[in-house]
């Protein structure tokens, strides 16, 4: 009956915002919906329009069979959740290695071949964008210097992809991962790097669908033990 699959539905989202560490304000403006809205869901009062469980499913990284329907696994790409402390929710976000730019066919491939994960806090990590779009890799070499080290750690949201002038984005560039920032012309892209040494690289605006832009760059860590 369509109550019973609304309450059902409902409780999952319920799961959800309680696992979030979110609150209802938040929630609400990470998910793109009212409060009052959210809370006719919850209590299993009207339909989630497709739109929201799409948000949903991608900001807080659940499968949408198991948000729609219940179905098993809860999370997708290999990502799993734990709760090492009270009110301490993390995530494990799959990092990929900066030589891995020449054996995939597409972002979905690239993160079922990770070999490792770093963990992350779930609340933050939903307020940055989509988590299971979210991937870790690291920086090789020197041509972001001095913003970006060698060993630098970058967490990367491959949902946003779409190139945007200045932004700095992981791109997958003569057989790796590199991290470049994106200018624009009437007429042709710019790849920069940080470093003058290396002179920026120009793509022509009817050759930019070979492009293989990975994801925007959200965060960076290093180390500053030798």
């Amino acid at each position: 009956m369509r109550e019973d699959f609304d309450a059902a539905l409902g409780g999952r989202i319920r799961q959800i915002l309680e696992e979030s560490g979110l609150s209802r304000p938040q929630f609400c403006a990470a998910a793109g919906v009212a409060r009052s809205t959210l809370a006719n869901y919850l209590a299993g009062k009207r339909t989630p329009d497709a739109a929201f469980l799409i948000r949903v499913a991608r900001r807080f990284g659940v499968s949408p069979e198991w948000l729609l329907l219940g179905e098993m696994p809860a999370y997708r790409n290999g990502f799993t959740r734990q709760t090492p402390l009270p009110g301490c929710e993390v995530v494990q976000v799959p990092a990929v290695s900066p030589e891995a730019g020449g054996h995939f066919d597409d972002i979905e491939t690239l993160l079922r071949g990770a070999q490792a994960s770093f963990c992350f806090n779930f609340a933050w990590l939903a307020r940055q964008g989509a988590v299971e779009s979210m991937f870790v890799t690291t920086v090789a070499g020197d041509d972001m210097e001095p913003l970006l080290h060698s060993g630098d750690l970058l967490l990367v949201d491959s949902s946003r992809h779409s190139p945007r002038p200045g932004q700095l984005f992981v791109l997958a560039l003569g057989g790796g991962l590199v991290a470049r920032r994106i200018d624009a012309c009437v007429d042709k892209l710019y790849l920069r790097s940080e470093n003058p040494a290396y002179p920026r690289v120009e793509i022509p605006i009817d050759k930019t669908d070979r492009l293989k832009v990975l994801g925007r760059v959200i965060w960076a860590g290093k180390c500053f033990l030798p």
